[in-house]
């Protein structure tokens, strides 16, 4: 008994003695690292602007009127011939003692907007009782001309940036009677608008034809009420 306890006390003893090995490394532990934050994202900001509503320059049932009242009138008149002359050439003494004159200058076409003012200002007259000529004879002159001069305005507008130059169609119409040169009644486009600012604005959005449309019925208007 005493030999097996002796043995069993040295196996312990030699177990002690022995060097430990060493545990198996253990997997450390999943740190969450947060992400880094990103860029921020551009972002745009729409904002609704008010549109430029445009409206006819002269209403349907305004127009009616002027029409109305420059036929009452024109045919008190007499219903004289008119005769529709745009961007006329200006009338010059001639001088027998004079030197002879050179060729004339080929003059450029006009633009086509230009050219169609004749047949609406000759359809617009026609329209209000007019008795227009296709050309003057002298079998049957003319006695009321109706001048348009058709040309182009620089409007210059203060803005924020500075001095802006802007180019908006002018038109000035003109009747005169033609037995004296008396000037019965003018108008121009720019009465139609009010500031300079404000006429930039709203000239560039209507085409030629329309300007020219409401610049014969305020001729019209003038005529009527003329004394």
């Amino acid at each position: 008994m005493k030999r097996l306890l002796a043995q069993l006390s040295l196996t312990a003893i030699a177990a002690c003695a022995a060097p430990l090995e060493p545990l198996p490394a253990s997997k450390p532990n999943p740190i969450f690292i947060a992400p880094a934050p990103s860029a921020p994202k551009e972002t745009f900001v729409y904002t609704d602007k008010p549109a430029l509503i445009l409206v006819p320059l002269v209403s349907p049932s305004a127009a009616r009127a002027v029409t109305e009242r420059f036929q009452a009138a024109y045919t008190k008149l007499g219903q004289p011939r008119l005769l529709i002359r745009v961007n006329p050439q200006p009338r010059t003494l001639t001088n027998p003692n004079a030197p002879a004159a050179p060729d004339p200058v080929k003059q450029e076409e006009p633009p086509a907007e230009v050219r169609e003012l004749p047949p609406l200002f000759t359809r617009l007259f026609q329209q209000a009782g007019g008795r227009v000529l296709e050309k003057e004879t002298s079998a049957e002159p003319a006695e009321i001309a109706i001048e348009v001069l058709a040309a182009t305005r620089r409007l210059v507008v203060r803005e924020v940036s500075g001095d802006r130059v802007h180019l908006v169609p002018e038109l000035q119409l003109a009747a005169v009677r033609l037995a004296d040169g008396r000037l019965l009644a003018q108008v121009s486009v720019g009465e139609l608008f009010g500031a300079d600012a404000e006429a930039a604005r709203l000239l560039r959005h209507f085409k030629l034809t329309e300007l020219a449309e409401a610049a014969a019925l305020r001729l019209m208007e003038e005529l009527a009420s003329a004394r």
